[in-house]
């Protein structure tokens, strides 16, 4: 998830973030999650909307997969990290599924 501005979703999140911040109680517990979070350190709020959701997924009964992270402007190597560590943790948790 890309921060956009001081903190804010970009404009094509903003609805699936209103959408789950909308959510009560154990909305999510059936969902699993990781969130790789996009950001500029120059802005004060770096990541800031990465961090709301993996916050907000967590509130809501969702089960993590991976720690959040956040990147900054050069993330092309962490991404391919975090995706082969995503897919081995998604695997783990889908067998004999």
């Amino acid at each position: 998830m890309s921060t956009w501005g001081e903190g804010e979703p970009p404009d094509d999140g903003q609805d699936f973030y209103d959408f789950v911040k909308d959510l009560e109680g154990p909305a999510l517990e059936s969902l699993s999650f990781a969130v790789f979070a996009l950001g500029d350190t120059s802005y004060e709020e770096f990541c800031q909307c990465g961090k709301e959701f993996d916050t907000m997924f967590e509130e809501r009964g969702a089960r993590r997969l991976l720690e959040w992270v956040d990147n900054d402007v050069d993330y092309f190597e962490a991404l391919e990290k975090w995706s082969e560590d995503l897919v081995s943790r998604f695997r783990a948790a889908t067998v004999g599924v």
